[in-house]
């Protein structure tokens, strides 16, 4: 919802919509700045029981070693922000 919708009590406390951990997050992230990176995560996929394969297995995402993140030289897009 665009703050220019909100009456002067709700635009009051729409800061409290951003976290300044979330800014942080969305700044700090290559995304949008133009700069693609592959293999920031990895799938490791986790049995539950070693003995017996059959009982299934649990699939997780963990972040990779920095040795294997590719980061592009040159910017793909332009930046999302000024």
């Amino acid at each position: 919802m665009p703050v220019g919708a909100l009456s002067a009590t709700e635009a009051a406390s729409a800061w409290r919509w951003w976290q300044s951990s979330t800014v942080k997050a969305i700044l700090d992230n290559p995304r949008y700045t133009g700069f693609p990176i592959y293999g920031r995560w990895q799938r490791v996929e986790e049995l539950l029981d070693p003995e017996d394969v059959a009982a299934g297995h649990l699939v997780r995402f963990r972040k990779s070693p920095t040795s294997k993140i590719v980061r592009s030289v040159s910017p793909r897009t332009p930046r999302s922000f000024p």
